[in-house]
């Protein structure tokens, strides 16, 4: 099992949401640390929050969710789909879906294999925890 350096505090009030609107997070994480603990951090906010472990989990959910989703927030390297093909997919029912890539790889890697499509934005593990929910508000506020 990977070890995960993600810092459990938030020391900035600022990375708050602003409670007047619930948007939904889909989350796809197959490192069961990581997806837990931003799980616990997202879970804090006034977020709808939907969670899998695998972009095929992540894809049968959709199918039973009514609402849209706001934010995708995936891991690249997962077996079977990957999450840039996760997030085309979803693309195609959410134009609009923001979506914050994670990885273990640096960005120079990703650079070199494909490039990000648009409304989309790279953080690299292991990620300071308020930077990470200070994105998270600012692409659900945009």
């Amino acid at each position: 099992m990977k070890q995960t350096c993600l810092s459990r505090s938030i020391q900035n009030r600022e990375a708050m949401p602003n409670r007047n609107s619930r948007k939904t997070i889909l989350l796809v994480e197959d490192d069961d640390n990581v997806r837990v603990m931003i799980q616990e951090l997202l879970s804090t906010h006034d977020y709808l929050l939907l969670t899998a472990s695998s972009p095929i989990q992540a894809l049968g959910m959709i199918k039973h969710h009514s609402g849209i989703i706001d934010l995708l927030i995936t891991d690249i390297i997962m077996p079977g789909i990957n999450g840039k093909q996760l997030s085309d997919e979803l693309r195609k029912q959410y134009p609009e879906l923001q979506t914050i890539f994670i990885s273990g790889y640096s960005n120079t890697f990703f650079n070199k294999s494909f490039q990000l499509p648009p409304k989309s934005h790279f953080t690299q593990k292991p990620f300071s925890l308020n930077d990470f929910m200070l994105l998270v508000r600012q692409l659900l506020e945009a």
